[in-house]
């Protein structure tokens, strides 16, 4: 694995652990849909960071945690219906 990937992925992981206490991604959970629209407050917060010049790293983590979240739960529905 890339140094660099494996950064990005302890920092991903970093964060996810930091907000455990919220339940995690399952189906149970929350819908993709939330996870979805989720992602886009992420990238809206991350470019309105852009807007004032500022850069706050976790927002693209947080953009890459929702990304991963969805992609979780799309592989696992394309798993039980195929």
């Amino acid at each position: 694995m890339r140094k660099i990937v494996k950064q990005f992925a302890d920092t991903m992981e970093r964060v996810l652990k930091e907000n455990d206490y919220k339940g995690g991604w399952s189906k149970d959970n929350c819908s993709v849909e939330y996870l979805e629209r989720r992602l886009i407050e992420e990238i809206g917060e991350y470019f309105r960071y852009i807007v004032n010049n500022e850069f706050e790293s976790d927002e693209l983590v947080d953009i890459a945690n929702f990304a991963m979240m969805i992609w979780d739960r799309r592989t696992q529905e394309a798993r039980l219906s195929g």
